[in-house]
């Protein structure tokens, strides 16, 4: 995962650590691991019902909703309200589903805008340009090449 510097250095995030695929039952013993480490992370879940539960145990984490357009039942404008009233920070689509005006209305709702399985330059350019607040990929010298030819050279 790659984020963008001014998410990446919010001085609540810490050191970035995505969790996923977790229950209720999970979550207490996640979050005291965290706190003993001084890790703040991003907890991700396919079910917006987790990340209610885990706002409710701990307002310092940052939680993203990871779902696909063809989910969105009530439409992506109406998960991004939903979800900024909830106090869930962000979502997680799949990079070809991201346009730059869907990431400009997550931003516009104050929502990070969260983008996977980028495998090619030219996916790590759209997803930079359109201003994707963070990047998933596997192919990691691809995705630094990329954001050096972007973004500049990345800070810690």
């Amino acid at each position: 995962m790659l984020f963008r510097s001014h998410v990446a250095h919010d001085d609540t995030v810490g050191w970035p650590c995505r969790i996923d695929g977790f229950g209720q039952a999970e979550a207490g013993l996640i979050r005291g691991v965290l706190a003993k480490t001084g890790t703040h992370s991003f907890v991700e879940s396919c079910h917006v019902e987790p990340l209610i539960a885990w706002r409710a145990l701990d307002d310092n984490v940052r939680l993203v909703d990871s779902t696909r357009l063809d989910r969105l039942k009530e439409g992506a404008e109406r998960r991004l309200a939903t979800l900024a009233s909830l106090g869930i920070d962000g979502i997680n689509l799949f990079h070809s589903e991201w346009s730059g005006g869907l990431a400009t209305l997550a931003h516009r709702f104050n929502r990070t805008a969260f983008g996977w399985g980028i495998e090619y330059d030219r996916h790590f350019q759209t997803a930079f340009r359109m201003g994707l607040d963070a990047v998933y990929s596997d192919y990691v010298d691809r995705m630094m090449d990329s954001y050096r030819h972007e973004l500049g050279r990345p800070t810690l």
